[in-house]
């Protein structure tokens, strides 16, 4: 299982928070495949909001204390230059 390592008692415990398009093989996985097949809750938003804003991305994370989040590096790199305080 994907989430094997993730600590949640049921589906509903876990939210899914991605930012990534559908035509990448993890934005499939987690904005489309896992919510409906695991009944876990998604949080998504555009690519486009990521870029122009990746703080939205980091307080996803932070507003759901049972997250998971999947990215390539260049993500983390610009989520962490772009993200105050």
């Amino acid at each position: 299982s994907l989430f094997k390592g993730v600590n949640v008692s049921s589906s509903t415990d876990l939210t899914l928070v991605s930012w990534l398009p559908f035509y990448h093989d993890m934005g499939l996985v987690l904005g489309v495949c896992a919510p409906i097949l695991g009944g876990y809750h998604a949080e998504l938003t555009s690519p486009v909001a990521f870029l122009e804003k990746p703080a939205r991305w980091i307080r996803a994370l932070a507003e759901n204390p049972r997250a998971f989040s999947g990215a390539p590096n260049f993500a983390f790199d610009l989520a962490a230059r772009k993200t105050k305080d």
